[in-house]
């Protein structure tokens, strides 16, 4: 067709055949025809006579697809920069600690797509990727994310950074910023509920949960308890649910889950004294199950409430004691200042912080108890706060000007009401309550 001596005078192309479009002289170099990627154009020769050649077909490159393990960026969690370039907006952190982000270069000129990403968590760069994409290209970036990023990740299941991105293309130079959606990915798998980590106060339990895996890993999955009779050990589908809670955190950690009765568990807890029960956790993406050995919950009655109350402020007394003859050593210039403190952080204020944690755990009071229990916690506070004051005083120095005894003065009349009230509910009981100046705090 492109021979002289054939007498063409022109050519004819078009991407339907139907409409043949416009003549192009047989003396022009090239033309322009617009056609999208995929479709087929049609060219053909006229001679001086207006004969016309058959049709000579040629196809237009269509996009080139994804390739395998490539994720495109299109959808809804797409973000175009540019004109032509595209980006996701949410990632799905794989076991190492990658973020994929899809990229795409849509431009249907030729041109390429230049794009730069910079992520950033808490104001802070963590990772960035410069990417050079052929037109109709697609592929996968992979950032690393810092530890620390993995470990709230891990703890919270989702995400989301700062992505900042800078495309450079045909269309010319764009800079957005946006969120990347991170998920975590799940554990697969419980490694433990165990029972030696198992507290019950009242109608609640505290349990001790491990997934197995590790960070970035999020562990996460509904928790169970059974009401099982006396005698066996696993639960069973017909046995009653009496509690449930969810499980959230990172996998390959201790994860502490507090777990009430329902009304079921309340009801069978007061009809019977006690109620065994075994936990059960499943994780919904595995199907993977486990549970725990049978524990048991138990009704407080107020005289065995009170004796446990009395018990640990007995059991702590000596505290009270270390304080006060650390300060009259202080104030008889046998130890300095520095060391009064230090004695009185090592001995008295650790003692009274565990004091505390254990009267939230395991001393839950009665209904009939609920001011006692009230003005005991508010004691046991007020003492703490008391002895770091104490020590931020010896640490300034100890001046008799300003030794913050008000702080004592208001634990010791919360403790006298404390004993008040103690006083009248165990008299009746047959409980002996030792006065306030004898007993900690």
């Amino acid at each position: 067709m492109s021979d002289a001596d054939s007498g063409v005078v022109s050519w004819q192309a078009t991407t339907d055949p139907a409409n043949p479009g416009a003549v192009i002289s047989a003396g022009t170099a090239s033309a322009t025809i617009a056609a999208a990627p995929g479709a087929t154009i049609y060219v053909r020769a006229v001679d001086q006579a207006g004969n016309v050649s058959a049709w000579v077909t040629r196809a237009v490159p269509a996009v080139p697809a994804v390739p395998a393990g490539q994720a495109a960026a299109t959808g809804a969690n797409t973000i175009t920069i540019a004109g032509n370039a595209t980006a996701s907006t949410a990632a799905k952190v794989v076991g190492g600690g990658t973020a994929d982000v899809a990229l795409g270069c849509v431009s249907t000129d030729g041109s390429t797509c230049d794009i730069r990403i910079n992520l950033r968590y808490q104001k802070k760069l963590i990772a960035s990727s410069n990417t050079r994409l052929a037109s109709g290209a697609r592929s996968t970036v992979s950032l690393k994310l810092p530890k620390d990023v993995q470990r709230q990740l891990a703890q919270s299941g989702d995400l989301d950074l700062n992505m900042s991105i800078q495309a450079t293309t045909s269309a010319g130079q764009e800079s957005k910023d946006t969120a990347l959606a991170l998920t975590a990915p799940r554990a697969k798998a419980i490694a433990a509920i165990n029972p030696s980590n198992v507290s019950t106060s009242g109608a609640s339990a505290q349990l001790t949960i491990r997934c197995g895996g590790a960070i970035p890993y999020h562990c996460a999955g509904p928790i169970q308890l059974y009401a099982v009779p006396t005698g066996r050990r696993a639960a069973r589908a017909a046995d009653p649910v009496v509690a449930t809670a969810a499980v959230k955190g990172a996998a390959g950690t201790s994860l502490p889950v507090k777990i009430t009765l329902n009304a079921t568990g309340k009801a069978l807890l007061k009809k019977r004294g006690s109620l065994r029960v075994v936990a059960r956790m499943s994780v919904p993406e595995t199907g993977a199950t486990k549970a725990s050995a049978p524990f048991v919950f138990q009704t407080v009655r107020a005289d065995d409430w009170l004796r446990r109350v009395l018990a640990e402020m007995d059991r702590s007394t000596p505290a009270r004691w270390f304080l006060n003859n650390t300060l009259d050593a202080f104030r008889a210039d046998e130890i300095s200042a520095a060391e009064a403190a230090r004695l009185i952080e090592k001995h008295t204020l650790d003692e009274r912080e565990n004091t505390v944690k254990r009267i939230q755990l395991y001393l839950q009071a009665p209904a009939s108890q609920k001011l006692q229990a009230h003005y005991l916690m508010l004691a046991y506070t007020q003492s703490v706060l008391a002895d770091r004051k104490t020590i931020a005083w010896l640490r300034a120095g100890g001046s008799p000007a300003t030794e913050p005894w008000q702080y004592h003065a208001k634990v010791s009349i919360t403790k006298a009401k404390l004993v008040q009230l103690l006083v009248k509910t165990a008299g009746p009981l047959g409980i002996p309550v030792p006065q306030a100046t004898n007993i900690y705090p």
